[in-house]
């Protein structure tokens, strides 16, 4: 949540050379910047979907990772069926399982300082980012759509099997979770 595509850039270097890393870019951010944030979950997971058919090769096999609010939408994508084509692999890291409430639920929107204090306690923001007004307000205002995405998700009642292997990377450091 609140992130750009181009944070995962750094996963090419801990990557064997043959495998091609793609990424999605969600509206509001990176090279869609100019585009505005998304309304609603199903208007992100569509988005998702078309991406995912436009950049995908399909002469080679290809896995899919959700990372935080992209594990979320990795499971909505295989849900509705919005992947006809199974990867080998699905990894799911930093989010809670769909029938779980997420952390993000509990945060105010309304009150700028009290939800960044809420939303540093994820971790992996540098402060001195928020030190400049401008990228501050850029930032706040596209993390706020996210977790507000966050707080409307709705799990469905059903649960669904993952036609391909299915490794989760979860722990309290990554989401912090109180039972």
């Amino acid at each position: 949540a609140g992130s750009e595509a181009s944070n995962f850039n750094n996963l090419i270097r801990c990557m064997d050379s043959e495998i091609i890393l793609s990424v999605v870019e969600y509206k509001g951010r990176g090279n869609r910047r100019k585009e505005n944030y998304y309304k609603c979950c199903d208007e992100m997971v569509e988005d998702i979907s078309k991406q995912i058919k436009k950049i995908r090769n399909y002469e080679c096999p290809y896995a899919i990772l959700g990372y935080s609010m992209g594990a979320q939408n990795v499971y909505e994508l295989f849900a509705r069926k919005l992947i006809k084509e199974n990867p080998i692999c699905v990894f799911i890291a930093a989010h809670e399982p769909p029938d779980v409430p997420c952390m993000a639920k509990r945060f105010s929107l309304n009150n700028d300082k009290e939800f960044l204090r809420n939303v540093k306690t994820y971790g992996g923001m540098d402060e001195r980012l928020l030190m400049d007004e401008r990228f501050a307000r850029i930032y706040i205002s596209r993390i706020k759509a996210d977790f507000k995405l966050l707080q409307e998700y709705r799990f469905n009642s059903e649960y669904h099997i993952f036609p391909s292997q299915l490794i989760v990377f979860y722990c309290e450091v990554d989401t912090p979770y109180k039972l």
